[in-house]
């Protein structure tokens, strides 16, 4: 029975207190593995709630693996539970008195109850895993090369190698990067301007956590990256989602939800999840309104190189006449993902203070890595090694489109990027769809899951790029399988 005590004066949603409660009563075992739970119409009027407050507290249990959702059966607690994780250590010591009693910051909270991204596990692990969304060709990349290169820059450096380093970082790299966005992006800056960062998620939470204070509205992608989303629950930020169509960000919209909205998160190039490029007159209109709210953009550039046709779409900060917009860049995405190294680019005005938010946040990124990214760009390896996996990601991209359509499903694949998105049949749940792909041991993820409000349909992304064609062939007939036994109500 669920009759948890809801105090709508209370700081946290009460979506979010509803969704506390339920997962409480789960880890502590009062709602058993396979139970059934009321419906969300049921819930809502037992507890005197709107609907959407049930429904969002669902969706978010749903969404981290507490609860499954079968349509036409109802939503029943999952039989196979997350791991525990941080928020439990205050409930195994209340059966223990006698240890020491732990509380998390409330933005903590915030950040781990919120929906995460199930691709990120160790590399090592994934390289395995079929059709994740977020892994390059690791087995093609150079690893020889760039161990060779590495060993150079540890002779070349020496012992000064070995202490405290810029903050901004490495200079030849900053140098570097300079050159290379500004010839592949058109993003004209200086050296001076970019910010070496220990991911792109590193740049993110520092753009986010310099221009925003606690209560401050923030335009988001619905649906959209929940990396960032993470970042703003931290941040203290009043997150708007603002819809996503073939041209993007509704740019029109968010105006209508947030006039007066601090900051603009957005993925012009090719948005995800979806993959539209947001259109040139929408990003007209989003510089404008900014520069004329004194707003800021975050433009994150995740996967930009990777574009199989036509020219390359210039950047919005190349764009921007007013100062208003932060460029985020990584090669996590580029090379491999342990690489770790992200870049910010920011306004001449924000250097200095950026700089020493940067010292304050983790000091700088380690030297070696970035001295040896530094001469895999300046000696013409980065530039060939990109241009052989776009070669090799646009086959494995036809491929991957051709498998789906013997399936039947409607994909959106622009010719950009590491995966596509497929739309499943109606009737199909895309969270029993994962579930059961997880289970055959491959990583899909639920379009829906990434979405602050629920999605008119139900979708998956399913990535390419990170694997040969035999792996994408058995990947594909096993969702076929799984695609044909929902279908048919064959499920064991």
């Amino acid at each position: 029975m669920i009759k948890p005590l809801l105090v709508s004066a209370d700081s946290q949603p009460l979506y979010q207190q509803l969704y506390q409660h339920v997962r409480q009563a789960i880890l502590n075992g009062e709602l058993k593995r396979g139970m059934q739970l009321p419906s969300s119409r049921s819930l809502a009027s037992q507890l005197s709630l709107s609907r959407n407050t049930v429904l969002n507290a669902y969706e978010q249990l749903i969404a981290e693996g507490y609860l499954e959702s079968y349509s036409g059966q109802g939503t029943f607690v999952a039989r196979n539970l997350p791991e525990l994780d941080l928020p439990t250590l205050q409930s195994s010591n209340q059966a223990n008195p006698s240890q020491a009693q732990h509380r998390l910051a409330d933005h903590a909270l915030d950040q781990i109850y919120a929906p995460q991204m199930t691709n990120n596990a160790t590399s090592a692990h994934l390289i395995g895993q079929p059709l994740s969304s977020g892994i390059p060709a690791i087995a093609d990349f150079p690893s020889g090369l760039w161990q060779r290169l590495q060993h150079q820059q540890i002779r070349h450096l020496g012992k000064a190698s070995l202490g405290y380093q810029a903050a901004k970082g490495y200079a030849p790299l900053r140098e570097a990067i300079a050159k290379h966005i500004g010839l592949t992006r058109q993003v004209q800056c200086s050296p001076e301007q970019i910010l070496i960062t220990n991911g792109a998620q590193a740049a993110l939470n520092l753009a986010i956590h310099g221009l925003l204070n606690a209560g401050e509205q923030v335009w988001m992608e619905d649906p959209g990256y929940l990396g960032v989303r993470g970042v703003l629950l931290g941040a203290g930020a009043s997150i708007v989602p603002v819809p996503v169509d073939h041209e993007g960000l509704q740019v029109a919209s968010g105006i209508a939800l947030a006039p007066h909205a601090r900051l603009v998160y957005v993925t012009p190039s090719h948005q995800f999840p979806l993959g539209s490029t947001l259109s040139l007159s929408r990003r007209l209109q989003l510089l404008e309104w900014a520069a004329q709210q004194q707003a800021y953009i975050l433009e994150d550039d995740y996967d930009s190189e990777y574009r199989y046709a036509g020219r390359p779409i210039a950047s919005l900060y190349s764009l921007d006449q007013a100062e208003r917009v932060l460029y985020v860049g990584t090669f996590s995405k580029v090379l491999f993902p342990a690489l770790r190294i992200g870049y910010l680019v920011v306004p001449p005005n924000l250097v200095e203070p950026f700089t020493l938010l940067r010292r304050l946040a983790d000091v700088h990124t380690p030297l070696i890595n970035q001295a040896t990214l530094a001469e895999f760009i300046n000696a013409g390896h980065f530039s060939r090694h990109l241009h052989r996996m776009c070669q090799l990601y646009a086959q494995r991209r036809d491929y991957m489109l051709q498998l789906l359509r013997e399936l039947g499903l409607e994909v959106n694949a622009p010719p950009a990027g590491m995966y596509c998105t497929a739309w499943l049949p109606a009737g199909i749940d895309a969270q029993m769809v994962t579930s059961l792909a997880a289970q055959r041991g491959l990583l899909i993820e639920n379009v829906n899951h990434f979405a602050l409000r629920p999605l008119s349909r139900q979708g998956i992304l399913l990535g390419y790029a990170g694997f040969s064609p035999e792996l994408m062939r058995a990947g594909i007939e096993q969702l076929g399988q799984i695609l044909q036994q929902l279908q048919t109500g064959t499920i064991n």
